[in-house]
């Protein structure tokens, strides 16, 4: 059996922890007229400047795994597991939050935002938070052909393509 590799758990920690704060931070911001408070608006600026890189962070934490060269992946495998997760955390939480939204907007219900709400989080018009949901949606369908052609390419292809991305 294979050791667990603890960096990251240490990333994912971390990056959990400034996603927390990055929607501290912007909840305030989002809620509060800055103006009238300068300094507290350039602290909570520099907060989410400090934040950001939890998203990537993420991400390549789920390539990491997912691109392993010792890890058997395919393309429904990557469907029936891994986005079929993902579509249910859009069920479950995007539909809900698409039809406060609509209730909220309108202040009523009606029985026609049942199939509004479904269409607007198949459109991606749900709460702004949710798109990293639509984001890690479409990496893991394209995860099985990344994989593929980081097993086609040479290794110095791949460095140079690397390369060119931190550039």
């Amino acid at each position: 059996m294979k050791q667990r590799e603890v960096f990251p758990d240490i990333l994912r920690t971390a990056a959990t922890c400034a996603v927390v704060l990055l929607h501290t931070v912007t909840g305030v911001m989002d809620h509060t007229d800055m103006l009238e408070y300068p300094v507290q608006s350039r602290i909570f600026q520099a907060l989410l400047d400090l934040s950001c890189w939890c998203v990537p962070v993420f991400v390549m934490i789920s390539g990491y795994f997912f691109l392993d060269p010792k890890r058997e992946l395919t393309f429904r495998l990557m469907l029936t597991k891994y986005c079929r997760r993902i579509a249910l955390a859009l069920l479950l939480f995007g539909v809900p939050f698409a039809w406060l939204e609509l209730i909220m907007r309108e202040r009523t219900f009606r029985i026609g935002m049942i199939g509004e709400g479904f269409l607007m989080v198949l459109r991606g018009q749900t709460w702004s938070h949710m798109w990293y949901l639509y984001l890690i949606l479409f990496l893991y369908a394209l995860t099985p052909f990344l994989k593929w052609v980081l097993e086609a390419l040479p290794r110095w292809a791949v460095y140079l393509v690397l390369l060119a991305l931190f550039l």
